[in-house]
């Protein structure tokens, strides 16, 4: 079947996704993963279709698939309704600048780590969005360390600053608009 041996080097070469960022879009969790899986499974369909003899095996599994994504949609999509609320606490933390980071980072055992996170500088109401890294921290599980360039961002100076930090839910991220 050398059809579908064209559709897997396109697939593994990312030929049918030109121009969308396909980590930004997994970044926004299971729904991201599932509208990935639907614009390949209407890519497949419309390249299909525009052949001279469309098979229709083919035809008929690329629509199963459609409709399996579709259920996939409907039962992520509505699981937020169904699950406990999730807490959006801010938290006063004390950041630190440090050399050796690269982003933002928080301890491992703490909730806020592998999330978004939203830090507002208390003392000139600054606001950044990133990514916080989870590293091993022994005692400290109340910290946060920033990098230069995130510091810069907040409008930090000195070596720590009193910031509050929220924590966006697993596989979601904050809308910032600047006004």
């Amino acid at each position: 079947m050398p059809e579908l041996n064209e559709i897997m080097l396109s697939i593994s070469t990312l030929e049918l996704n030109k121009g969308l960022d396909i980590l930004g879009v997994l970044k926004q969790g299971l729904i991201g993963l599932i509208f990935l899986l639907s614009m390949m499974a209407f890519r497949l369909l419309s390249t299909e279709q525009k052949k001279d003899n469309p098979n229709a095996t083919v035809l008929g599994s690329i629509s199963k698939y459609m409709y399996l994504n579709t259920f996939l949609a409907l039962v992520v999509s509505s699981s937020q309704f169904f699950g406990p609320l999730p807490s959006n606490k801010e938290y006063a933390l004390t950041a630190t600048v440090s050399d050796n980071v690269n982003s933002v980072v928080v301890c491992s055992k703490s909730h806020l780590s592998n999330r978004i996170v939203l830090i507002t500088n208390l003392e000139n109401q600054s606001i950044i969005q990133a990514q916080a890294n989870g590293v091993a921290c022994g005692d400290k599980p109340e910290m946060i360390w920033l990098s230069k360039e995130h510091a810069e961002n907040l409008g930090i100076v000195n070596k720590s600053a009193n910031v509050t930090v929220l924590a966006a839910q697993p596989g979601q991220q904050f809308t910032m608009f600047k006004g």
